[in-house]
C-alpha cells in the first residue's frame, strides 16, 4: 500500500490544479489492472486523448522523506512517457498562500505521520474530483485513510491500483471553484529506515466537467452471510456516478468464489447487488475482497474499494445477527455491548475502573454490529498510561471463549498491555500485580491477546507457572505466534477471540490456548500456529518466546495450575501505553465483548 508524505500530495495537487505540470515524450501511460469482461465498453480501451474519458494527468512527482529533519524533496520525473495538453490553463498569479501545510505529528513508533493540507485556488478555472494518487510500492508504504483506489496512469514497480485522496468533497460535483479553499488530513504510514524514501505520486484531475467514471463506491452491506461450501448471501454496495452510467460492477473474492469476477445487479438508483455464493469453502472468518466499478462514458478508467465478507461457522454468533439476544444463549455468561445510557450505568457492570476520565461512549461501531455505542478510551501521551474495565466470572470455568471488538486508530501509540483474561485464587474485585514474576501455580495465571510493540503483531502474553524467563532474570509475558505477517491493523475493527482451557488433572501438561483474528486461525510453514496444546505445534524456546518451526519439538502443553481452585474467573480490558511521546493522543475502541462456554465468531451481520 502506498506510503509517504500525504503533504506532498497536496502540493503535486495544486500544482496541478493551477496548471503548472511538465510534459514528457508524447505517449500515455498505460493501465497495467487486467479488465473484467463486460466493464469496458468498444469506446476505447486507452486513456488518452480522443476518447471517453476526461481525466486529465498534470504530472508525477517522486518525494524523498526524511523523517529525523521532517523534511521532504519533491523532484518532478520529466521523462515520465506522457504527454498533455495544458493550453486552456493559465498560468496562475503570484501566490504564496496557496497550499498551507500543517504538519500534526510524526510518530517515531508507529511511524505514522499526521498532517493536514489546505489548497485554495487563486485562478479563475474551476477544477473538478480532483484526486492525489500514491504509488502502492514494495517498501510497505501505506496510506490509511485513502477514499478510494484507482488504476490510472500506472507506473512500473507499483501495483495494479493505488489509492487516492478527493479533494471539495462537501462541495456540490466536488468542484474546486476560484478562490476556493480545502483542508484534508493525512495519515501515513512509513516503514523504517531504510524503505521510506522514493515515493511516487501523481496529480489528475477532470475539466471542464466532472469525471465520466464512477467518483465513489461506498454503503457496502452483507445482508445475509454464508456458512459452508454452497451456501449463498446478499451483498449490495452504493456507485455514485455524475452522469448516471454504471454499466457494471464486479467483485473480486478469490477465497470465496475461485479466480472469476462475481458480478453485481443493479438494483435502484446507485445500489447494486449480488447473491453471493461461497464456491471455494472459505473458512469461518472476515475477508477482505476488492470492488470494481466502470461507466458507459469512462472507457478503461475503473474505480476501486475494499470491503469486508464475513463467512459464518458454528459459533454462537452466528445464531444471533448483529449479536441481538446473544445475551440469552445458555452457553454465554457475559456480555457487554456498550449500549448503557449513561457511564455509571456502564461501571457499575465492572468491579474495578481505571482513570474513568479517559473513558467515553462513542457511535463508531463493527460493521454488523446491532447496537449504536462502543466503547471508547482516550490516551495523551505523558499524562497517564490509559484506562481498564476489570471484572470477575465467577464461580470460575475450566474452560472459556472471550470474544472482543477492538480498534486503534491509526496513529495510536505503542499498546503496552491489552485485552486480558485468566484466573486469581482467591479471586478478587481487582486486578492483581506479578509483572516480571513467574506465578507458583496455585494463584495466578494470565493471557493477553496484544498488539506486539513496535511490529505491531498479534500475540499471546501468557504467565504460568512453567513460563520461561528472559535474559535480564525476570519472567515477563511469553509469546507463541511471533509472525510479523500476521499483523495488528490499525484503524478498522478487528475481532478477537481468545479460547483457554485448562489441565486437568493438575498433574498433566494437556492445557491448551487458541487465537482467532476476524475468525480466522493462523498458520505459517504448513502448521497450525495460533493454536497450542500438549503436542503441537512444532517448534522451541529461545528464552521467553516460543517460535514455531515445523521443524522443532512439538509444544510440550501447558500446566497452567497444580491447584484445581485456581479457575478462569476474570475479564480484564486494557489500554495500558506506557512509550507514547508527550501529548501524543491514541485512541482504543471496544465493543459486543462475550464469554461463553463454546465458540463465538464473528458478528453475523443482519
Amino acid at each position: 500500500m502506498p506510503k509517504p508524505y500525504n503533504l506532498p500530495t497536496a502540493l503535486a495537487v495544486i500544482i496541478a490544479l493551477f496548471g503548472l505540470a511538465c510534459s514528457g515524450t508524447g505517449t500515455q501511460p498505460t493501465m497495467s489492472q487486467e479488465v473484467p469482461d463486460g466493464l469496458i465498453t468498444s469506446t476505447g480501451s486507452q486513456i488518452n486523448e480522443g476518447n471517453n474519458s476526461n481525466r486529465t494527468l498534470w504530472g508525477i512527482w517522486s518525494f524523498d522523506f526524511d523523517p529525523i529533519n521532517l523534511s521532504i524533496e519533491t523532484v518532478p520525473l520529466r521523462d515520465v512517457q506522457v504527454h498533455f495538453n495544458v493550453t486552456p490553463f493559465l498560468l496562475p498569479p503570484n501566490c504564496g498562500d496557496c497550499l498551507k501545510i500543517k504538519v500534526n505529528s510524526f510518530d517515531t513508533v508507529t511511524r505514522i505521520l499526521d498532517a493536514d493540507a489546505t489548497l485554495r485556488n487563486p485562478t479563475q478555472l474551476t477544477g473538478h474530483d480532483v484526486r492525489g494518487i500514491l504509488y502502492t510500492n514494495d517498501y510497505g508504504h501505506e496510506l490509511l485513510n485513502a477514499d478510494d483506489w484507482t488504476g490510472l496512469w500506472d507506473i512500473a514497480g507499483g501495483q495494479t491500483i493505488n489509492p487516492f485522496k478527493a479533494f471539495a468533497k462537501a462541495v456540490d460535483h466536488r468542484a474546486f471553484p476560484p478562490g476556493f479553499e480545502d483542508t484534508g488530513k493525512y495519515l501515513v504510514y512509513i516503514p523504517i529506515p531504510p524503505q521510506w524514501e522514493k515515493i511516487t505520486f501523481a496529480a489528475d484531475a477532470s475539466w471542464p466537467g466532472n469525471c465520466r467514471e464512477p467518483y465513489e463506491i461506498t454503503n457496502f452491506q452483507q445482508e445475509t452471510i454464508m456458512s459452508d461450501t454452497g451456501s449463498s448471501g446478499s451483498i449490495s454496495i452504493d456507485v455514485a456516478d455524475w452522469q448516471n452510467d454504471v454499466i457494471g460492477v464486479s467483485l473480486v473474492a478469490p477465497e470465496i468464489i475461485g479466480t472469476g469476477w462475481g458480478q453485481f445487479t443493479h438494483l435502484s438508483g446507485n445500489t447494486w447487488g449480488m447473491e453471493l455464493v461461497n464456491i471455494e469453502g472459505a473458512a469461518p472468518g472476515v475477508y477482505h475482497a476488492e470492488t470494481i466499478a466502470a461507466s458507459e462514458n469512462s472507457g478503461a478508467v475503473l474505480l476501486c474499494d475494499f470491503v469486508e465478507i464475513t463467512i459464518s461457522g458454528e459459533g454462537i454468533a452466528g445464531k444471533y445477527p448483529g449479536d441481538e439476544g446473544i445475551e440469552n444463549d445458555p452457553d454465554v455468561i457475559f456480555v457487554e455491548n456498550f449500549e448503557e445510557g449513561s457511564l455509571t450505568d456502564l461501571f457499575s457492570n465492572w468491579e474495578d475502573v481505571k482513570n474513568k476520565q479517559n473513558i467515553a461512549f462513542s457511535n463508531d461501531v463493527p460493521y454488523g454490529s446491532g447496537g449504536n455505542q462502543s466503547l471508547k478510551v482516550h490516551h495523551v501521551g505523558g499524562q497517564d498510561t490509559g484506562a481498564h474495565l476489570y471484572r470477575r466470572l465467577l464461580p470460575g470455568y475450566d474452560q472459556l471463549y472471550f470474544r472482543a471488538y477492538v480498534k486503534f486508530n491509526a496513529d495510536c501509540g505503542q499498546i503496552h498491555h491489552s485485552f486480558h483474561a485468566g484466573g486469581y485464587n482467591p479471586s478478587t474485585p481487582w486486578p492483581q500485580g506479578g509483572a516480571g514474576e513467574k506465578p507458583a501455580g496455585d494463584e495466578r495465571f494470565t493471557t493477553g491477546v496484544e498488539p506486539f510493540g513496535n511490529a505491531w503483531r498479534w500475540d499471546f502474553y501468557s504467565y504460568w507457572m512453567e513460563m520461561r524467563g528472559s535474559p535480564d532474570g525476570y519472567f515477563w509475558g511469553n509469546d507463541f505466534i511471533n509472525d510479523p505477517a500476521l499483523t495488528a491493523e490499525r484503524g478498522k475493527w478487528v475481532c478477537i477471540e481468545l479460547m483457554m482451557k485448562m489441565n486437568n488433572p493438575v498433574t498433566e501438561h494437556n492445557g491448551e490456548m487458541e487465537l482467532w483474528i476476524n475468525g480466522q486461525s493462523w498458520e505459517k510453514d504448513g502448521q497450525l500456529i495460533s493454536y497450542l496444546g500438549q503436542g503441537f505445534p512444532n517448534g522451541g524456546w529461545v528464552w521467553d518466546s516460543f517460535i514455531p518451526n515445523p521443524s522443532g519439538e512439538p509444544f510440550e502443553g501447558f500446566r497452567w495450575r497444580k491447584d484445581d481452585n485456581l479457575k478462569l474467573n476474570f475479564l480484564w480490558l486494557l489500554v495500558y501505553i506506557t512509550a507514547a511521546p508527550d501529548g501524543h493522543i491514541s485512541e482504543v475502541w471496544f465493543d459486543q465483548v462475550v464469554a461463553a462456554k463454546k465458540y463465538i465468531g464473528p458478528i453475523s451481520p443482519k
